[in-house]
């Protein structure tokens, strides 16, 4: 394990540095902002308004903590490489592999169901065939998943959040605007604009059922794949500077999923589907939504791609493989990577998760079971077992429980480890 390292030093040596904190934390926001989003005001239906409110905050809160354990377990280890297996490893030699199997099942599948989700959207708009739309997204997201970093991506990052906003709004004005292209529910003349009849609960009766909307909110908010990566480009990278990065992430993708979660119960109460956006009747607002919503997933399609990279590598490496530096010097400031490792790997990526998509329409069971426990994984224990056992090892052998961040890992911790095996008894 590297030397320790002064909080007042620049942390987090890894990936190539310039990025800005607006840069960072958009790119990190942007990986969790996606179909997910979509789904929350369905999980409002299972816990009710008040008790829906309360987990989505809880739940942002639980991601600023598991992002800044998973810094400060980076930066434990000095001037290290930092990715999820490096870490690990350090914490608890033999489980990085285990949390990188984790991470590249999750962004596979995220990956997928974004592709599935464009082939949904385009097809159903224009007519055109499933499978020339899913050609059509490899050939344009191919690309960017063979950028050097991930700031490199900032620009469609800011678009897709710019795109999100818009559905957003879609969904507000559908709850309250005036005009009969934004009616959530025609011909119900006798109910007021913006509720279709579905009840609204307060808070759920079924304890079970507010346990149960908790993975909602845990794959929603998933993005710690993408936290080394992110932080370790950001420019100056002080303790200030990557809390900031960790605190507005969450906060950003917090403030529209409350907004989406609200008006989406509010307007179809307990009949809310899966996708709010297939809830609405078909108008020239909402067809532009689905076309946004595609134009979305398909410019999230890379972030996933770059962890899968960085974990792919690493179970090589650990596997006896030949250790392969992403760039070198001659590739400063050059636009795609020049390992062929990961060329090879990113290619791989598209690949599989175009052949899912072009043969898998309905994900369903699988795909949330896939992303509940990876996502609890990821986001949940491994941040807070890393940080309990570093922290452990930095004392000398006494694990300092008094600490603010071993009672947030503690918390991380139980909340992990009842959502992981959430799926044998929540349909």
């Amino acid at each position: 394990m590297g030397r320790s390292q002064s909080l007042d030093e620049p942390l987090l040596a890894s990936a190539p540095r310039g990025a800005t904190i607006a840069s960072c934390a958009i790119n990190l926001a942007s990986t969790c902002l996606g179909t997910g989003m979509l789904s929350l005001p369905a999980a409002f239906v299972l816990a009710g308004f008040g008790a829906g409110t309360a987990l989505c905050i809880f739940t942002a809160l639980l991601t600023v903590a598991s992002l800044h354990l998973l810094v400060t377990c980076a930066n434990r280890l000095g001037g290290v490489k930092s990715d999820f297996y490096t870490v690990c490893e350090a914490a608890l030699p033999g489980s990085g592999r285990v949390v990188d199997v984790a991470v590249v099942v999750n962004c596979t599948g995220t990956a997928v169901s974004y592709l599935i989700v464009a082939a949904d959207c385009f097809t159903a708009t224009f007519g055109v065939p499933r499978f020339a739309v899913v050609l059509a997204s490899l050939v344009v997201t191919a690309p960017p998943s063979l950028f050097r970093t991930m700031d490199t991506l900032k620009a469609t990052s800011t678009i897709a959040v710019v795109c999100m906003l818009a559905i957003v709004a879609l969904v507000v004005l559908m709850g309250f605007g005036p005009s009969p292209w934004l009616e959530p529910c025609p011909g119900k003349d006798e109910v007021p604009h913006g509720h279709c009849q579905g009840h609204v609960e307060p808070v759920t009766r079924d304890g079970l059922h507010v346990f149960c909307a908790i993975p909602f909110f845990v794959n929603a908010f998933t993005c710690q794949q993408n936290a080394f990566i992110a932080v370790g480009e950001l420019a100056r990278p002080t303790p200030a500077r990557q809390t900031a990065v960790v605190v507005a992430a969450p906060v950003l993708a917090l403030a529209l999923y409350i907004t989406v979660a609200v008006c989406g119960y509010l307007t179809f109460g307990d009949t809310t589907p899966s996708n709010i956006i297939t809830a609405y009747p078909s108008s020239p607002p909402v067809v532009a939504a689905r076309c946004v919503l595609g134009l979305v997933v398909l410019c999230n399609y890379p972030l996933q791609a770059f962890p899968t990279r960085a974990s792919v590598a690493s179970l090589l490496d650990s596997l006896g493989g030949a250790a392969a530096p992403a760039d070198d010097g001659d590739g400063e400031g050059a636009l795609f990577t020049r390992s062929a490792r990961d060329v090879r790997i990113a290619l791989a990526f598209v690949a599989a998760t175009g052949a899912v998509a072009l043969f898998v329409t309905e994900l369903g069971a699988i795909v949330s079971l896939v992303g509940s426990t990876a996502s609890a994984l990821i986001g949940l224990v491994t941040p807070a077992v890393a940080h309990l056992l570093l922290a452990r090892r930095e004392a000398g052998g006494a694990t300092p429980w008094a600490s603010p961040l071993s009672g947030a890992s503690l918390v991380l911790l139980a909340v992990g480890a009842a959502v992981l095996p959430s799926h044998l008894f929540c349909a």
